[in-house]
Formats: C-alpha cells, sequence, structure tokens
C-alpha cells in the first residue's frame, strides 16, 4: 500500500504510517525504535520540499542516537542532514555533516554509508566550485560503489563525476562518464535518469564557451541513509525489547514507500 501511495505522490500518507509507528514505540519505551522512526519521518519530508521539517525530526534522531549509542542511526541521521542543509543550499554546512558521517561509517564497517557521504561530498563541493575536491570524493565514492555492486549508485556517480569533469575542461572523460552512466541506466530500466544523461551528452557537444552544463548542479545528490538498518557492530549485547507486529508493519509500509522513493 505504501507503494502505491508513492506512486501517486502521496507522501503524507507515508509520514502518516511512520508517525503511527513513532506513537508505539514511544509508548513501549523502544528508544532504537523512536530513533529509528524519527529519522526516517526526517527522511520522508525531504521529497516534499519539507526542509525545516526533516531537521526538525533529524536533529531529533540524532540527539537519541548519541545519547543511547546507536551508532548506525547516528551515522545515518548525520548523513541525511548534510542531506537536508544540501538541499536547502546550505552547502558548507552540508559538508560539516558529511565528514562525521563518513568516520562513523567507516568505524562500523558501513561501506554504503562510506560511499553515499564521499558522493555527497563530492556533490557538496561541485555546487561550491570546488571542482577538483569534487571530482576527488566522487572518485572515491565509485570506487567502493562497484566494489559493493551498488549499480545504481556507480551509474549517479559516474554522471555526478562527468558534470565535473565538463567543469574542469576534460571534456572526453565527462563524456565516458556520462556514456557510462546512461548504459547502467537503461540496463535498469532507468529511463528518466538515462535522458537526463543524453541531455548531458548533447550539451556537452556544443562549443565549450557555450556549453549550458557549466551551469548544471549534481542531478543525483540525495543519497539517503536508512536509519532502521541494523548496525554491524551494536554496542549493546542487550537483547532487544520486543515490538508489537502492528509497529513493524506501520514502518514497513513506510519504509517500503521511502525505498520506492530511493530507487526510482
Amino acid at each position: 500500500m505504501g507503494n502505491v501511495y508513492q506512486s501517486l505522490g502521496q507522501y503524507q500518507q507515508t509520514i502518516e504510517y511512520l508517525k503511527q509507528t513513532l506513537a508505539i514505540v514511544r509508548e513501549i519505551g523502544d528508544r532504537r525504535g523512536e530513533a529509528a522512526s524519527l529519522g526516517n519521518l526526517g527522511k520522508a519530508y525531504l521529497p516534499l520540499g519539507q526542509y525545516q521539517q526533516a531537521l526538525e525530526y533529524l536533529k531529533q534522531t540524532l540527539a537519541i542516537a548519541q545519547e543511547i549509542g546507536y551508532r548506525f542511526c547516528e551515522a545515518a541521521s548525520l548523513g541525511n542532514l548534510g542531506v537536508a542543509y544540501y538541499s536547502l543550499g546550505q552547502y558548507q554546512q552540508a559538508i560539516d555533516y558529511h565528514p562525521q558521517h563518513l568516520a562513523i561509517a567507516r568505524e562500523i564497517g558501513d561501506r554504503q554509508g562510506e560511499a553515499n557521504s564521499l558522493g555527497n561530498l563530492g556533490n557538496a563541493y561541485h555546487s561550491l566550485g570546488q571542482y577538483q575536491q569534487a571530482i576527488d570524493y566522487l572518485q572515491q565514492s565509485l570506487v567502493i560503489k562497484r566494489e559493493i555492486g551498488d549499480r545504481l549508485g556507480e551509474a549517479n556517480s559516474l554522471f555526478n563525476s562527468g558534470l565535473v569533469l565538463a567543469k574542469l575542461g576534460q571534456r572526453q572523460l565527462a563524456q565516458e562518464n556520462y556514456e557510462t552512466a546512461k548504459a547502467l541506466f537503461e540496463s535498469m530500466r532507468q529511463q528518466h535518469h538515462a535522458q537526463e544523461c543524453d541531455t548531458a551528452l548533447s550539451e556537452l557537444a556544443q562549443p565549450a564557451d557555450n556549453t549550458p552544463v557549466a551551469e548544471q548542479q549534481p542531478s543525483f545528490s540525495a543519497e539517503l541513509e536508512n536509519p532502521a538498518a541494523p548496525e554491524r557492530n551494536p554496542a549493546s549485547k542487550s537483547r532487544p525489547q520486543r515490538v508489537p507486529i502492528t509497529a513493524w508493519f506501520l514502518l514497513g509500509l513506510g519504509v517500503a514507500a521511502l525505498l520506492w522513493w530511493l530507487l526510482r
């Protein structure tokens, strides 16, 4: 049902499911569940463009995660806060959060989180016009995404690297990145993104002084984290509290909808 609501653009319904889950986990005193639910709520507000609302939930998530030592959720909230500030055009604040996410992701062995934080740092530096730093981070992200088999993330990194390479005057490399990204997107039936690659290739073919791509921002910058994912090395070995099946059902509906948005 959550996927249907998302496909209709009814993000509010997803948010309602997540709020119901939040109420249940708070009632039973499940602090980890509370942190995860708040984090997913914050993430759900991002595609709606309600960035201040997203920030409020994500900051609550971060506070609880730090309080209870939930490192995976702490890392995810730092990354998503960086994405929220990036979406607001506050690129320096985004850069303040992403290295913190990167450090924890490396500490707990979260390779996907490491790749995402590197990619988001690259996009933030791109938006600040610091292209060499941008390409350095994007290339590190690309290497990891290939290692872990994240094909969609690989395509995103290739496309965003192409944008930066074009601005650095490395047009042949930019073209190769766009073409490889397009092939990957097409293999995953991501036609909208494949068309963006075609647009970028067309713009790249124009004379250098008239290339509109020089004004383009990263198109696939929001590499969000899942606050509800399990930690690889949880700080506490205590047996988790049993959560009512209603809470899991509601959380599942909300998270499924969020995953649809991330993978579309």
